[in-house]
């Protein structure tokens, strides 16, 4: 059985919650995150077994289990109904029940409850809210969300870990002991919100230790036959709250509808009107989908009103999106148009005075550098120009990539020479290829006719050289003030990256310097799913190791060797992000420069006798870690850093290429051999890098948190981005050995990641300032 999973609905610490296609019709997929577990274990038998014995028509039903290699691990999958409806934290967002409602929503969430408690053993749910409360299209209520329940199963049966939500969570579930009586106080939270419309968490005060709900005084008078009932549902004691959730249904407050009301004629008795409202009652209850038919009808409007708003409000987001990129791009023309011309009266003169040069690039910058941002309506747009960066560079001011200006100009002036000179030189290759694979007489006719298109093409190539010769004549001026030189022109990019060589004792790595400028940044966290596209500025140029740290590096720097694979010129691994900063702030020590990090002083004591993988008595640390960034020793890229120096400038898939094979050691290019690479064994990217795809997981310094990057997309540009302002995870990119091309791309961004986290496929990366 295949599913296709199409939308991320919730993400938890453990697992993903997907809304996935079964052939025609939707379902729920259960992802869970950790190999680790283990299918075929007794837990997972009992939490299956769990799920199938859930068979009510108010509660999702279990479809399907499989397993599924996500990233080269086998991840378990559990497949459920899907409700198509909306939970009743939404409902209550755009109108208020009426009594009559409440009261029919509480006794078929009891009734939901009780079914739960009345299974053996019983099962204690341990997170009803509103939120997992859903009302389907056609009225009826379901009860979802069962994975607290079931993670653990054995526990879930009397004794477990804290679980569930702050404010519907009791008092005795908060200290880890929840029974049935835990699930009877969560409905009472739920009653009392429907009743007040207040989420609990507001209600919350400091009682010594724990929290306690303060609502009494938020109840009305009239509500007084509720306040009675929600002390019981509410009590502090387990022991005081009802017995079950068929004695807490049956205390209920009995309501009725005004019309009712109106109908009991003065002629009933008192008695005789009662037991009319109680008839009445146990009517409306045992016909709720009808009583709730008015309502369903008028929650399908609002909700077709609400959906027509947020359809208008993302279109006019879009036309304004569109509006200010053509604005943007009007003004940039404009401006870019205006620097062409003054660089061309500035080249004019400098031709007739090279002596004049640094005072002419003085002036230009300073005619120009302020009207780089541009701004509308509060959103600042960045240009980017190779004339500010190469005349920067001259007066010693800025690092430059010369590359840049050369394309920029070879595009302004030849717009279209590169292109053929590759198309030719590569029908070229292809022919000579050809003609080496024929025999000395094999295929003489063909022979001919391919040395006929050889000589051909050669005939081209010397047009195309001849052409670059002169437009070298024709533009020296543009180049000889910068030191560049014919060779430069004609395509020899690579003696042009600046490139520093440094050592520690027998280690020696190469820097490579990487420019400054605005790049269109992606970031996707699964498969099937498109990257989402967004406009980053990196305003200063810095240096980045031309490969991954290696283990020759590590072991003279740390004098130790932690890697899983213990080979020499491999990338060192199974390094922490914990591990990677320490590592950072002592190669800086040794080079003489200034750390960037502040640390914890027993930070590397206390790492040292780390035992597991992960730890989560360290992974606070990460927060007390704080990065002084204009400081020049070496740091970890910010997640932004990464990918523009990954991207090269370039658009490939993979950093360097479209093609795996070329760049990236994976488990495809890789088959059955397991461990990582010796480093700069495959191709580098346009700015000399290597194994940014593949090979080993690089550390960023980015938190990753509730506040990911679809949520931090504005219009305009994000200037320097350094990741979430919280959360308890950091980010590695660029993939490895272990895990399939998917997780290759420039683009992927691994899940999750503890700052404690070591494995065999983690590694890292550095890079410093220019100054």
């Amino acid at each position: 059985m295949s599913y296709r999973l199409t939308k991320l609905i919730k993400e938890g610490g453990s697992s993903s919650i997907w809304l996935a296609k079964d052939t025609d019709k939707n379902v729920v997929v259960k992802q869970f995150k950790h190999s680790v577990v283990d299918p075929s274990s007794d837990a997972w038998k009992k939490e299956l077994l769990i799920l199938k014995q859930l068979q009510h028509p108010q509660i999702p039903r279990y479809l399907d289990f499989y397993i599924e290699k996500v990233g080269g691990r086998s991840l378990p999958h559990i497949v459920m109904e899907w409700i198509d409806g909306d939970s009743l934290a939404d409902i209550i967002k755009t109108q208020r029940l009426n009594r009559e409602d409440i009261s029919s929503t509480i006794v078929e969430m009891l009734e939901l409850v009780g079914h739960l408690h009345q299974l053996q053993p019983p099962l204690i749910h341990r997170d009803i809210k509103l939120d997992n409360i859903i009302r389907r299209k056609d009225g009826v209520l379901f009860l979802v969300d069962f994975g607290i329940a079931v993670d653990d199963v054995p526990q879930t049966m009397g004794r477990t870990l804290l679980a569930g939500t702050l404010g519907y969570r009791a008092p005795e579930q908060q200290l880890g002991h929840p029974t049935i009586q835990s699930d009877l106080y969560s409905v009472g939270v739920c009653a009392l919100e429907l009743l007040i419309g207040i989420a609990p968490s507001k209600l919350l005060k400091q009682n010594g230790l724990s929290l306690r709900l303060e609502w009494r005084h938020k109840i009305p008078e009239s509500s007084e036959m509720w306040a009675s009932w929600l002390d019981k549902m509410l009590a502090e004691d387990p022991r005081e709250r009802f017995s079950s959730a068929e004695e807490a249904k049956r205390s209920l407050p009995l309501v009725v509808t005004e019309q009712f009301v109106a109908s009991v004629s003065d002629q009933h008795s008192a008695f005789a009107a009662a037991q009319l409202m109680q008839r009445a009652t146990a009517l409306g209850r045992k016909k709720r989908p009808m009583v709730g038919t008015l309502k369903v009808e008028h929650q399908a409007h609002l909700q077709k009103t609400n959906e027509e708003q947020k359809k208008q409000r993302s279109e006019n987001l879009e036309q304004q999106r569109v509006h200010q990129a053509q604005i943007f791009s009007e003004q940039e023309q404009v401006l870019l148009s205006k620097m062409e011309d003054s660089w061309d009266q500035l080249i004019v003169s400098v031709d007739r005075d090279p002596a004049s040069l640094d005072q002419q690039l003085n002036i230009f910058l300073e005619a120009y550098k302020p009207l780089l941002d541009l701004s509308h309506h509060g959103v600042v747009h960045r240009v980017d120009s190779p004339y500010i960066a190469v005349a920067g560079w001259k007066l010693g001011q800025r690092r430059c990539d010369l590359r840049s200006y050369i394309r920029y100009l070879t595009q302004r002036f030849e717009p279209d020479l590169d292109d053929r000179s590759n198309a030719v030189n590569q029908a070229l290759a292809e022919v000579q290829s050809r003609l080496q694979q024929l025999g000395l007489w094999q295929g003489l006719f063909q022979k001919r006719q391919l040395k006929l298109k050889e000589q051909e093409l050669l005939k081209k190539v010397q047009v195309l050289n001849s052409q670059r010769q002169a437009l070298w004549r024709k533009k020296a001026p543009y180049f000889e003030p910068f030191g560049l030189t014919e060779q430069d022109l004609q395509g020899t990019e690579n003696s042009l990256l600046t490139v520093e060589t440094y050592a520690i004792d027998s280690t020696r790595w190469s820097e490579i310097l990487i420019p400054a400028g605005v790049f269109t940044m992606q970031s996707y966290k699964r498969r099937n799913r498109e990257p989402i596209p967004f406009q980053v500025q990196i305003s200063a140029p810095f240096f980045m190791m031309h490969t991954p740290v290696t283990q020759e590096m590590w072991t003279d720097v740390m004098k130790k060797n932690p890697s899983q694979h213990k080979k020499e010129n491999h990338p060192v691994d199974s390094i922490s992000w914990l591990d990677a900063v320490v590592f950072c702030n002592k190669i800086s020590t040794l080079q003489k420069l200034t750390p960037v990090y502040s640390l914890p002083e027993d930070l590397e004591q206390r790492l040292e006798n780390q035992k597991e993988i992960r730890d989560e008595h360290l992974n606070g640390l990460s927060k007390v870690v704080k990065a002084h960034w204009s400081n020049n020793g070496y740091r970890l890229p910010t997640e932004a850093e990464w990918q523009m120096a990954a991207r090269g400038g370039e658009d490939h898939i993979y950093s360097g290429s479209s093609s795996v094979e070329d760049v990236a050691w994976c488990s495809e290019t890789l088959g059955e051999i397991v461990g990582s690479q010796p480093v700069a064994l495959k191709r580098p990217n346009a700015f000399g890098l290597y194994d940014m795809s593949g090979n080993i997981w690089e550390w960023c310094w980015d938190l990753r948190g509730t506040d990911d990057q679809e949520d931090l997309i504005k219009l305009g540009v994000l200037q320097d981005p350094k990741g979430a302002s919280d959360g308890d995870s950091r980010v590695l990119r660029g993939g490895s050995w272990f895990d399939a091309a998917e997780l290759c791309k420039v683009g992927f961004r691994r899940n999750t990641s503890s700052p404690t986290f070591r494995f065999q496929s983690v590694g890292l990366r550095l890079v410093r300032n220019t100054q």
